[in-house]
């Protein structure tokens, strides 16, 4: 049963984004959290990390993943991602641009610039998305993500 509705994609269209709930399983979370454990232990070669304002906390980034580490290749092309975006798009084929990996320990103070994410990519047109996954609860109190 797919999780994309006409809602979703009504909502997608109208706003550029898209709340999907519940649409990863627990082994792809296994997964995944597997893959970012080892990419802190041993990071990929775009890693890049700070320690927060404060003394608490970190923040942990990298990219491409899927070019070095196998589980989150296995992740970013067979768990239910590629499916979700092709019926979002309404795509038969979809392309994986890169992906990239934000962890923000808990108490770092540092907030995350705000940003646009499309001045980043090498490419033109406006039928591309990004699938944002928290592994941890969110809020706004601790870091949840806003649109403007």
């Amino acid at each position: 049963m797919s999780l994309i509705n006409s809602e979703v994609i009504q909502q997608y269209n109208d706003d550029g984004a898209a709340v999907i709930r519940g649409c990863i399983s627990d082994h792809w979370l296994g997964v995944l959290n597997e893959a970012i454990e080892h990419d802190i232990r041993d990071p990929g070669p775009f890693v890049h990390a700070y320690q927060s304002e404060s003394g608490r906390g970190r923040f942990h980034g990298n990219l491409r993943l899927w070019e070095t580490e196998m589980r989150f290749q296995d992740f970013c092309f067979n768990s239910p991602l590629p499916e979700m975006a092709a019926e979002i798009l309404a795509s038969e084929k979809i392309n994986l641009l890169y992906d990239q990996l934000f962890v923000k320990e808990p108490e770092t103070s540092n907030r995350t610039r705000w940003h646009n994410d499309q001045p980043y990519w090498a490419m033109r047109g406006w039928q591309v998305l990004t699938f944002w996954i928290a592994l941890d609860p969110v809020d706004k109190r601790n870091g949840a993500l806003e649109f403007i």
